[in-house]
């Protein structure tokens, strides 16, 4: 689900021209985060349980970047 969510982020992101791109790269850069933090803790054998966490905040942020691409009118986005 979350990697699913995160490759339409990113196919949206990608998508947008480089004004709406400016709107939506604090929300992206967040989103990739997250993953490569979430997958680290797996690597680790998630020993805090924080990967769940990390999954759950980078689906939110990839949804702000679908919903800023959106908002600028983006099919990709939808």
């Amino acid at each position: 689900e979350t990697y699913n969510l995160v490759l339409k982020a990113q196919e949206c992101y990608l998508s947008l021209p480089s004004y709406a791109q400016d709107a939506a790269i604090d929300s992206w850069l967040d989103t990739q985060q997250y993953v490569i933090d979430a997958v680290k803790e797996e690597n680790m054998g998630d020993p805090r349980n924080l990967a769940a966490v990390f999954y759950r905040n980078a689906r939110a942020y990839a949804g702000a970047v679908l919903q800023i691409g959106s908002a600028y009118g983006n099919q990709k986005c939808q």
